[in-house]
């Protein structure tokens, strides 16, 4: 069974709603073809860590 059968719908009626589950993929693959990737956080050492909760 579909959706449309199981809510007694057309599809075209609750195809707004569904707007991020189709949007998705779809974002995910531009993303990955344009290959945008996030920016390190830079690692701290433990020393400077703790030097800096001694100050706070």
């Amino acid at each position: 069974m579909t959706q449309s059968t199981v809510l007694g719908i057309p599809t075209l009626v609750y195809l707004p709603f569904c707007f991020f589950n189709i949007i998705s993929p779809l974002m995910s693959c531009l993303v990955a073809i344009l290959g945008f990737v996030p920016n390190p956080q830079p690692r701290e050492n433990k020393a400077s860590a703790a030097q800096e909760s001694d100050i706070h």
